[in-house]
């Protein structure tokens, strides 16, 4: 294409730049159409002069569709396995089959050219390049050119169900093609074609190796065969043929990555590569392998466990995991009956998982009701992803990871409460930041002691900053997890340069006590845990407990926090020992006059539970602490008065 937008066929070698233009009468539709073959003998077409200077290249088609077959390779047989939830069976049998895999990569005109931007889902996390030789058949189904193909694939998607083969595969720049055709009658013959591709990141190559074309279990001309069996292409086709090159299964794309695929007497193509489309994640067992589960509900080849239904859709873990025992199962009293699989793979803080809230639903499928609750449009909003934290003894710690930078805050949640309390304040802020599933809350692991105090909080909160925070500008906490706070701020320093402090001191246990049910609002809630015969019902008791908040609001947090029980009655998702299990909050005084930095409380102006007195002698403890009250909030701040609690936080921690 010319810097005028005009496009035109030039020919050339594959080593250089394309030199001659020819005719602008001239298309890869007339040339693969013409009964005389004049793509096998470019060398006599006339010139129309030379290619321009500023010339882009494009894909070297024009009204060719593009599609492609897979599982032609033994080694693409063994990535399908991998990555498919129910083991991949049917990849199996399709690499036996007479009948080979084929579907439509790319509509005439969609596939990218050398240069080109290719594209990775943003609902997906697992993507990988597929490079392939490409065969160009005229319409009458002859052979006549080969080029290089880059098929872009989601693992994560396809591997949770080969139906959605179509999502993993076709979408905006989801196909490169080229850099050039070269016609068969002087490429060499396909089997002797060796294919390879590089991947670099940031200047450094995370993956290169090449393939032979001679290891493909069925021919490009079968292919074409099949794929011209009942259907014509009046323009010819482009078919990619399938590869053998798959990435390692704990590799995957990322924005910025430049993917080269190249072959001798084929050229080179370069891509670099962009996320594309909207994010809008799905359940865990959409995002990476479970563990094979036989009728029973065990891994093959293991000790037989009985699992739980929840597990099967919220609990994640790679294709390889053999981590599966005993010290990882919680007893009956546990409640949800779950297995915490542990995999040094699965839980790495740098893999992202997604989980599904109460209802099955995909857990960041409400941040659009965030959104527009705030009034901002949801592109707004930072790119959420679930984390896991390994903090010792088989405890994982789960964490809400809002943005792709380096977090600026860290969120504590209160007690019988998850991350997820925080969804409001963060989209407000829209600044990176990780929120913490305390222990025995959200997703995170129950400990086997049902300790939940201030103190072993810290503790664990400590282990996840230092992996995923270092550098916070500040931590805000609210009710226990600003208790939580107190104690990690004065143990670890270092991991809390500013403190906020959310509706809470050490004497707000004994305030609580004395509080009468209204004034307790949905705290009152963990202290009479018991089952629902339906979600409505849970949710029409927080709303009760809730007047401050849109109703809409309240359910969607019960969503969050709660999981349906195998008699099909529904109950918190938290340890339904949280609200006895939090230990003496006595020395937390000591620890509250510890503390060494910036120090700002946020009362609710509605709540009782910071007391005259306790303010007094909180106040008495640490002098230089800021006292901010919000009206119109409750003990709640953060869902009451969002927007308030942000433009605090905003003012007292500063971004870098």
């Amino acid at each position: 294409m010319s810097a005028a937008g005009e496009i035109r066929l030039a020919r050339g070698d594959t080593e250089r730049c394309p030199q001659d233009l020819l005719g602008p009468s001239v298309t890869v539709a007339s040339l693969l159409a013409d009964p005389g073959r004049p793509l096998q003998d470019l060398a006599s077409l006339p010139a129309s002069g030379p290619v321009p200077g500023q010339a882009a290249i494009l894909a070297p088609l024009d009204l060719q569709p593009v599609w492609a077959a897979g599982v032609t390779f033994p080694r693409s047989r063994e990535a399908r396995r991998e990555e498919a939830v129910d083991g991949g069976d049917v990849y199996d049998r399709v690499f036996s089959a007479r009948r080979p895999e084929l579907f439509a990569k790319a509509a005439p005109g969609a596939a990218i050219g050398p240069g080109e931007q290719l594209g990775i889902r943003a609902d997906s996390d697992w993507d990988v390049p597929e490079p392939e030789l490409g065969v160009i058949a005229g319409p009458d189904g002859e052979l006549q050119a080969l080029v290089l193909g880059n098929d872009m694939s989601s693992r994560s998607i396809e591997g949770a169900n080969p139906l959605y083969l179509p999502q993993a595969k076709v979408y905006d720049r989801s196909c490169g093609i080229g850099p050039c055709l070269v016609p068969v009658s002087t490429a060499p013959p396909w089997q002797e074609i060796r294919i390879e591709m590089r991947i670099v990141r940031a200047g450094r190559t995370l993956y290169a190796d090449g393939m032979s074309m001679a290891t493909m279990q069925r021919t490009p001309g079968e292919l074409l065969r099949w794929l011209l069996a009942a259907q014509s292409f009046p323009h010819g086709v482009a078919l990619l043929t399938g590869t053998s090159l798959v990435p390692p299964g704990d590799f995957t794309l990322r924005d910025g990555d430049v993917v080269t695929v190249r072959a001798d007497a084929l050229g080179a193509l370069e891509n670099p590569v962009v996320t594309v489309g909207a994010r809008r994640p799905y359940s865990a067992a959409h995002v990476r392998p479970v563990p094979r589960l036989n009728s029973a509900g065990a891994q093959a080849g293991s000790q037989q466990f009985q699992l739980s239904p929840e597990l099967i859709g919220n609990v994640l873990c790679h294709q390889r995991c053999r981590l599966l025992n005993a010290a990882g199962l919680r007893d009956a009293d546990h409640g949800r009956g779950e297995l915490a699989l542990r995999c040094a793979v699965c839980h790495d803080p740098q893999r992202r998982t997604q989980m599904t809230d109460g209802t099955g639903n995909d857990e960041f499928g409400s941040l659009g009701e965030v959104a527009a609750e705030l009034g901002l449009e949801q592109a707004a909003i930072k790119q959420v992803a679930r984390h896991s934290v390994e903090v010792g003894g088989h405890q994982q710690v789960s964490v809400l990871v809002w943005g792709e930078t380096e977090p600026e805050l860290v969120f504590l949640h209160g007690g019988g409460q998850n991350a997820h309390t925080w969804d409001l304040v963060l989209a407000a802020l829209g600044r990176p930041a990780i929120a913490i599933d305390l222990p025995g809350h959200g997703h995170s692991s129950w400990r086997e002691n049902r300790d939940y105090g201030p103190g072993t909080n810290a503790l664990a909160v400590a282990q996840v900053i230092s992996e995923l925070a270092p550098a916070a500008a500040g931590v805000i906490g609210m009710s226990l997890g600003g208790l939580t706070l107190i104690r990690l701020g004065a143990t670890r320093p270092e991991l809390v340069r500013r403190a906020v402090i959310v509706d809470v001191t050490p004497g707000s246990a004994a305030a609580h006590a004395r509080m009468s049910r209204t004034e307790r609002g949905t705290t009152q809630l963990i202290s009479e845990h018991r089952s629902f015969a339906s979600l409505d019902e849970m949710a029409g008791l927080a709303v009760q407990a809730s007047p401050r908040r849109p109703a809409a609001a309240v359910r969607r947090g019960v969503r969050h926090n709660t999981r349906q029980l195998p008699d099909g009655t529904w109950t918190w998702r938290y340890d339904p020992q949280i609200g006895s299990a939090q230990g003496s909050h006595g020395t937390l005084w000591d620890d509250l006059s510890r503390l060494s930095m910036p120090v700002m409380l946020v009362r609710g102006g509605d709540s009782a539970f910071v007391t005259a007195q306790d303010l007094a002698r909180a106040t008495a403890s640490l002098p230089a602490m800021r006292v901010e009250v919000v009206p119109g909030a409750g003990h709640g701040v953060q869902s009451d008065q969002p927007l308030a609690l942000a433009a605090l936080i905003t003012e007292f921690v500063p971004s870098a």
